[in-house]
């Protein structure tokens, strides 16, 4: 079932990405190899090789909810990647999450967080 992989980006792909995606570790919803951030898409996988990777850094973002009966909002931890001329934000809820994927995509892209 869930075996399609297909490229984020037009020309960056990897030799076998399901093999890839076999050695990664899950966080949350995403997993991650040491060479690529595989991300949910519906019945298939979106990939992004690390090395596409131009900038990142560690944020925290904002969940709201405005339910009549009891609102509320508290912050997340989440990590913005930027590549080519685009930039994605990775929702995760656990900081320690975030900063294992940290981790990976300063070693896979050769980057330090910004």
């Amino acid at each position: 079932m869930f075996e399609k992989f297909t490229p984020l980006l037009t020309g960056a792909t990897l030799a076998d990405p399901k093999e890839e995606f076999k050695n990664s570790k899950r966080f949350e919803k995403y997993r991650m190899s040491s060479r690529a951030l595989f991300i949910p898409a519906g019945f298939t996988w979106n990939y992004l090789p690390l090395k596409e990777i131009t900038r990142f850094k560690k944020v925290t973002r904002l969940i709201t909810s405005d339910n009549g009966v009891c609102p509320f909002s508290m912050e997340a931890p989440g990590i913005r990647i930027h590549y080519r001329d685009a930039e994605d934000l990775i929702e995760v809820e656990k900081d320690k999450n975030a900063e294992a994927m940290l981790l990976l995509i300063a070693e896979g892209s050769g980057l330090e967080p910004a």
